[in-house]
């Protein structure tokens, strides 16, 4: 689990969707633990021994470091969604840009439906690091795979650690278009019909129904 974190750390720092010391990485770690980002490492030197074992209560295992700041809205997702087995917070720059203007994400493609739900949004504002911005983090995700969280970037899940970072590479990507979309010209919406069966499909694909 320690190589796939790391590894998924190396493509988003390649990506330019993790840098410097922002954001955060989860995975469950056993029957009732979790591996968690240490609090304060720069992401372009991260090593597998900086990652931290803690418990559901948020008490460390193992490791010498403090765990992320935000390990509250980890183990809150964690508690909501019995089907996460992997999370990602970071700043990526285009999903940013939506967060601080507190826009949601409309479902503006297929791929994009499919794989992370639908419309993707913004959680109301609350100071980092709190148990507020969890509790409201977690009502923004819904039983989507992504949200924006306020003024503070946004959040992927996954079954496993790849496809918490195949969402986050979507969730990104797709920000940047809708962005540039909108200077360009209007953004399109897919039609109501399309967003439902897209919505079944999501469903079918992750088990939800």
């Amino acid at each position: 689990m320690r190589k796939e974190i790391i590894k998924a750390i190396k493509e988003l720092v390649n990506q330019n969707i993790l840098f410097a010391k922002g954001g955060n990485l989860s995975a469950k770690y056993g029957k009732d633990q979790l591996i968690v980002t240490a609090s304060g490492k720069d992401y372009s030197v991260v090593k597998e021994e900086d990652l931290i074992v803690v418990d559901y209560q948020g008490k460390v295992i193992q490791g010498e470091r403090k765990p992320s700041s935000e390990l509250p809205l980890h183990l809150a997702i964690y508690k909501k969604r019995p089907d996460v087995n992997a999370i990602i917070h970071t700043h990526a720059i285009w999903p940013y840009v939506l967060s601080v203007t507190h826009e949601n994400l409309p479902p503006v493609s297929d791929e994009f439906t499919i794989l992370l739900g639908g419309e993707i949004k913004v959680s109301k504002y609350e100071f980092p690091g709190t148990d507020k911005l969890a509790e409201s983090v977690v009502e923004s995700l819904g039983m989507n795979n992504a949200s924006l969280i306020a003024n503070h970037g946004c959040v992927t899940v996954g079954r496993t650690v790849e496809e918490a970072l195949e969402n986050m590479v979507v969730l990104a990507n797709f920000s940047k278009v809708y962005v540039l979309a909108k200077i360009f010209g209007t953004p399109y919406v897919l039609p109501d019909w399309a967003i439902e069966k897209e919505k079944e499909m999501y469903k079918k694909w992750h088990g939800l129904e």
